[in-house]
């Protein structure tokens, strides 16, 4: 196999996506989206919306709630809290057995990063 010098830059640039919970597993967590900073000032970041993630870090859906996953109002699906996650409904399927991580999904284009943070991984049903 011959790699050219601007193939082995790209394959070193792209991400690197690696499963934030085991398989068939989703994730609880919030997500933050953040623009680029001005000549005058520094980046602006918008609320932190709680967020239901894939595995691969794909968003399932999300609420409206400013740093909130518990309190509910999830496009594309749903989940109860006792102060942590109990059970989790998407149109994928019913998951629960919900127990605490600290793992990342971030990313960036240039223009704008996301900074998502998954807090519990909750097994299929």
């Amino acid at each position: 196999m011959h790699l050219t010098f601007i193939s082995v830059v790209a394959l070193a640039l792209s991400p690197v996506v690696s499963a934030v919970c085991p398989s068939g597993y989703v994730g609880i967590g919030t997500e933050t989206l953040c623009g680029i900073g001005t000549p005058d000032g520094g980046s602006s970041c918008g609320g932190a919306f709680g967020t239901i993630w894939a595995n691969n870090c794909g968003i399932i859906a999300q609420n409206s709630a400013d740093g909130n996953p518990c309190a509910g109002g999830y496009n594309g699906g749903a989940y109860r809290c006792k102060g942590n996650p109990t059970y989790v409904h998407t149109s994928g399927g019913n998951f629960g057995s919900c127990y605490g991580v600290s793992e990342r999904c971030d990313n960036t284009n240039g223009f704008s990063s996301v900074y998502g943070a998954v807090n519990y991984c909750c097994s299929r049903q």
